[in-house]
């Protein structure tokens, strides 16, 4: 028999052997992200140009289209998918005019449709070279952009989403979005995901699930957990980036000038 002062350590020592070594923890990006009836689940993280001060995100007809911001450094790209093979150089990116600053974007119609920050200025390009076909104007802040098919969907920091004509972008409604009997401002980034309005909040990390007609929140999703993945102490370098793809039910979502595009597969709970 051992002495009493080593029973321990052999023990310890036995239950070390016996037990199966305790896998290693997953990548907090790997967290699951739950609304009330909203689930992504972690699929990839890829990386991504950390210069592109990310403003609107697209998935069409397997590309991923991409505004930038920023006056004298604002581009339009696109990328081949699928993302788990991304490399700059497949991109293709179209530069602004220094005076122009990018913001959001939308695909309808094979043409690529972007806004400006303060310049007023709608650009309409061919989706297959990003050539600029067109530009309307309009009066205001351009934020946000996505479609209903019936309706370009339009944010301009504010807590109001304005309706606006598929051909000639003349106002034709809003709606002030609400959550928990509250305006939620600073509504940027918008995503139009099956039958709702998917939309980032400056400076947050929350994304709203929005009713469109009456604009009540449904949900609030809190990507908080990507933050550690950045290491990042820019303060604009902000969560601002939904791009869906109908076709496979996934997400993508990034930020301004993050390093990674992270992929979701989206899963939602039947009303009870």
């Amino acid at each position: 028999m051992p002495p009493p002062h080593t029973i321990k350590p052999l023990l310890l020592l036995m239950l070390t052997t016996l037990l199966p070594a305790r896998a290693g923890a997953a990548p907090e990006w790997q967290q699951t992200v739950s609304g009330e009836k909203t689930t992504l689940t972690a699929l990839a993280r890829v990386n991504k140009d950390p210069k592109l001060f990310t403003q609107g995100l697209v998935i069409d007809s397997g590309w991923l289209y991409e505004s930038s911001g920023g006056y004298g450094r604002s581009k339009v790209c696109k990328t081949p998918l699928p993302l788990a093979s991304l490399d700059k150089r497949q991109s293709y990116c179209q530069n602004l005019n220094a005076s122009l600053f990018a913001e959001g974007i939308t695909l309808y119609r094979q043409h690529l449709f972007r806004l400006s920050w303060r310049s007023g200025e709608l650009a309409v390009y061919n989706s297959r070279n990003l050539s600029i076909i067109k530009t309307i104007p309009y009066r205001g802040q351009g934020w946000g952009l996505t479609h209903n098919n019936q309706h370009f969907i339009m944010s301009d920091g504010s807590y109001r989403l304005y309706f606006r004509n598929l051909d000639s972008f003349a106002l034709e409604g809003h709606v002030d979005v609400t959550w928990q009997g509250r305006k939620i401002k600073n509504l940027n980034e918008l995503q139009w995901i099956e039958g709702q309005i998917w939309a980032n909040q400056w400076h947050s990390n929350l994304i709203y699930i929005i009713e469109p007609k009456s604009g009540v929140v449904l949900e609030t999703l809190d990507f908080s957990h990507l933050a550690p993945q950045l290491q990042h102490r820019d303060p604009d370098a902000v969560l601002n980036g939904i791009a869906y793809d109908n076709a496979s039910r996934q997400l993508v979502i990034t930020g301004k000038r993050w390093p990674y595009y992270f992929r979701f597969q989206l899963n939602r709970r039947a009303s009870q």
